[in-house]
């Protein structure tokens, strides 16, 4: 984006966010539209400012994510309205992340090799993480989740869908990312796995340099011993680290 247009484009911004943040704690139906899309563009605008370092949209390693706050925060919107009215009235296409119906995806045959990458990912879930683990429910929901993302993505005839491919990290339990944030490397796992949908997404330009910057970002997080979990995810995204 040229400077003079992202110089512009700061300062509607920051007065929007003026204007909306005292709201954000106040929804109500006569307002929960307007500061759902308002929420939904903060996050378009992050992506569209490009990468920063240390900061992978789930977490940060400087400090907290504030992308993932106000991502997360779409989901507060949506349950103080009455998303059953809503549906009814001319406004419903903004909610499309609950609309979503993952539960629904169709059950079609993915490429061999990518059905073969998620049962490899199936597979060291379940060798590291038992059944006994307190992290294995919020583990086991969040790969069902991605699952069925990857269906309904490579089920697309055309592009993927942001839709498609962020109702995963809209769906993802509070532990789950607790566990990212704290770098656990099965959740490291499955969030590189997200990373490349978010590839898909690459027409798009403002998700240009998202994805490599994402892998590498989770490869300097993951231990050495397992960095070789990353190899599928790295080749789809079309990263390799420096020698």
């Amino acid at each position: 984006m040229p400077v003079g247009l992202l110089d512009k484009a700061n300062v509607h911004w920051e007065e929007a966010l003026k204007l909306a943040s005292p709201l954000l704690s106040r929804v109500t139906e006569s307002n929960c539209a307007a500061l759902y899309l308002f929420a939904t563009i903060t996050c378009l605008h992050t992506f569209a400012l490009g990468p920063c370092p240390g900061e992978l949209l789930i977490f940060n390693q400087n400090g907290p994510s504030h992308w993932l706050t106000l991502f997360r925060g779409l989901r507060s919107i949506e349950q103080a309205c009455d998303f059953a009215k809503v549906q009814k009235e001319e406004l419903h296409p903004i909610f499309p992340l609950s609309g979503l119906e993952l539960n629904n995806a169709p059950a079609k045959a993915l490429d061999p090799s990518v059905q073969e990458a998620l049962e490899a990912l199936a597979s060291f879930i379940d060798i590291n993480v038992t059944k006994d683990d307190e992290r294995r429910e919020s583990m086991v929901e969040a790969l069902t989740h991605l699952r069925r993302c990857y269906t309904l993505a490579y089920d697309e005839p055309a592009q993927v869908s942001a839709y498609t491919v962020f109702s995963w990290l809209h769906r993802v339990s509070d532990q789950y990312l607790k566990l990212v944030q704290a770098t656990d490397p099965v959740a490291l796992l499955l969030f590189s796995y997200f990373v490349v949908l978010i590839k898909g997404l690459e027409c798009a330009w403002m998700v240009k340099d998202w994805p490599t910057h994402l892998m590498s970002g989770i490869y300097a997080c993951m231990p050495l011993s397992k960095r070789f979990w990353l190899s599928w995810p790295m080749e789809q995204v079309g990263w390799l680290p420096a020698e």
